[in-house]
């Protein structure tokens, strides 16, 4: 039964499989909970899985794809050097350096 809200200590990785969920089943409450609980638990160690999780499968999760980018890009000493991230396949660790420096201003 559909509750309008998520478990306590939902984690990050199962977010995007409910906004998949939800968004399959017009629920357009869930889909938004689902977003604001992801942004909020990203962290240095699981943004680039939750990236990849994202990108990855069907319908791919635009907002956020964005969220993921953004904190990637505030974070972005910490993130290239996991091996999380070094383990991408070149195009995209290369998409995403570019991503992440485009507003910098060198």
């Amino acid at each position: 039964m559909y509750t309008n809200k998520l478990p306590q200590n939902c984690q990050s990785q199962i977010l995007p499989k409910v906004w998949r969920t939800a968004d399959r089943f017009s629920l357009d409450g869930l889909k938004s909970l689902a977003i604001f609980e992801l942004s909020s638990a990203l962290t240095i160690q699981n943004v680039v899985e939750v990236y990849v999780d994202v990108i990855s499968a069907l319908p791919i999760i635009e907002s956020i794809k964005t969220i993921c980018e953004n904190y990637m890009q505030e974070n972005m000493a910490e993130v290239v050097r996991l091996p999380s991230f070094t383990s991408l396949p070149q195009g995209l660790m290369l998409e995403l350096i570019q991503k992440m420096t485009e507003k910098m201003k060198i």
